[in-house]
């Protein structure tokens, strides 16, 4: 005795003398990639054929409506199952409607006492669903590598090394089956697999513009998924920065001379980029942008301005190594550090802590000393009579420098600073073996100890006996 063979679509079954089970017939069309020739998941093909058999017009209409509403399209995806009794199904698997058809039948009966159909379904597989990666209906992968910003490292000016980097982008596109259990979660565990990693595969980095040879660091890992749930696809789009390095520097250079001023004047300044370590799948950062920036920052650059600058200096002394003036600046957002360093030749001060100094020295000789006799109705002016003496002479010293603050408040730090009373004494030391006789006309200091501001006048007036 034949066994009992069911035929269901969602909650339709086939039954009965009316609707009578329908041949069923399988078939797959096989598809490859053509880059790399992998095999592609292609859903099963089934061809559903069958007739409505009935007596009369009104019966047969009505089983063209069941089927039509039980096979409809919009339905989406619904189990279909082929099973004899209980034994295993030859098929159970989640399945799409892709077409339906009625056909009367051909000896001019136009539905009035049966008709034909034609439902066409496709499946991921006969038992359910297959493995994700059986089910990608299409793939896509494209690897990029360049030259970012044609950062090609080596030593650069002022002997600073400079780093190489390489920007590599890598994108991705999957179609899945529509009628996957999972659905595109699946699909993105298939793509966390594959390329879960936070570095790129060196094999996609490597042989006609191979980078292996450096000792490259991946950072700035970027990663973006979409997904669209119509159309059953999801795209990953990923890109690395890979350097020598783990923040990039620019920088530049300038001299400056003018015919006013004997010195010589040379600007370091650029800005450090700071790259960021990040690992997936959490998309977090171990180390920041900032924190490889600063460290760029006081490792590599700050002690190497002054090389810098000095490389550039042609003038006829050399770069005072105490910066002229200086601007440091910190973007943590961004992660950069920007500076501007400017040098110049100047002498080193002499007292040596301080940050900077001026010292004028004033010397006034003596002047002709003469009277003045103003004669009534003399056209030509007054008359000049010699007495024969002259007038005194004078010396005068001129400080103003900047000396380190004093932020307390007492009598101590009020006191003007003696830094420059060795110097001043050494002067003065200096007109005693020259003239006579010196005597100070003015001593004058002022002292400004919240800003560390200070100027000194001293003057003498000198002359000798003989």
């Amino acid at each position: 005795m034949a066994g009992n063979i069911l035929v269901t679509y969602g909650d339709f079954t086939f039954s009965g003398i009316n609707q009578p089970n329908p041949s069923v017939s399988i078939s797959r069309n096989g598809e490859r990639s053509p880059g790399n020739y992998e095999a592609l998941f292609t859903p099963l093909e089934v061809t559903l054929e069958g007739n409505i058999i009935t007596t009369g017009f009104q019966p047969v209409v009505s089983g063209i409506r069941s089927i039509e509403n039980a096979f409809s399209p919009e339905l989406g995806c619904q189990t279909f199952k082929v099973q004899c009794d209980s034994n295993d199904p030859l098929i159970d698997s989640s399945g799409v409607v892709t077409n339906i058809s009625f056909q009367p039948r051909n000896d001019g009966d136009l539905f009035a006492k049966n008709a034909g159909y034609t439902i066409n379904l496709t499946i991921p597989s006969l038992s359910g669903d297959a493995p994700i990666s059986s089910g990608i209906t299409s793939i896509s992968e494209e690897w990029s590598i360049e030259h970012l910003d044609e950062k090609v490292g080596g030593v650069a000016f002022g002997g600073a090394l400079m780093d190489t980097a390489f920007s590599i982008s890598h994108n991705v596109s999957l179609q899945v089956d529509g009628c996957a259990t999972n659905g595109l979660s699946d699909a993105e565990s298939y793509l966390n697999t594959l390329y879960g990693s936070s570095s790129p595969s060196s094999a996609n980095v490597s042989n006609i513009f191979d980078i292996s040879s450096l000792s490259i660091i991946y950072s700035n890992h970027y990663r973006t998924i979409n997904k669209n749930i119509q159309e059953g696809s999801i795209s990953m789009t990923e890109s690395w920065v890979a350097s020598t390095g783990t923040a990039l520097e620019d920088f530049e250079v300038t001299r400056e001379k003018n015919l006013d001023s004997d010195q010589t004047t040379v600007t370091a300044n650029g800005t450090i980029q700071g790259l960021a370590s990040i690992d997936y799948p959490a998309g977090t950062g171990s180390t920041s942008k900032m924190q490889n920036a600063f460290s760029h920052w006081t490792g590599v650059v700050s002690g190497n301005l002054y090389g810098r600058a000095s490389a550039l200096y042609d003038g006829d002394y050399s770069l005072n190594p105490t910066g002229f003036s200086s601007s440091l600046g910190f973007n943590g957002g961004a992660g950069t550090v920007s500076y501007n360093f400017v040098f110049n030749d100047r002498p080193s001060n002499c007292v040596l802590n301080a940050k900077s100094e001026t010292i004028n020295i004033n010397e006034s000789n003596p002047n002709d000393v003469f009277t003045n006799l103003v004669i009534l109705g003399r056209l030509e002016g007054p008359l000049f009579q010699e007495v024969n003496t002259s007038g005194a002479a004078t010396r005068e010293v001129s400080i103003e420098a900047i000396l380190p603050r004093s932020g307390a408040c007492t009598f101590d730090d009020f006191t003007a600073p003696t830094d420059y009373d060795d110097l001043v004494h050494s002067y003065y030391l200096g007109l005693t073996a020259r003239f006579g006789q010196v005597f100070v006309n003015n001593d004058t200091k002022t002292w400004s100890p919240k800003d560390g501001r200070f100027t000194w006048t001293k003057s003498w007036t000198v002359g000798n006996c003989s």
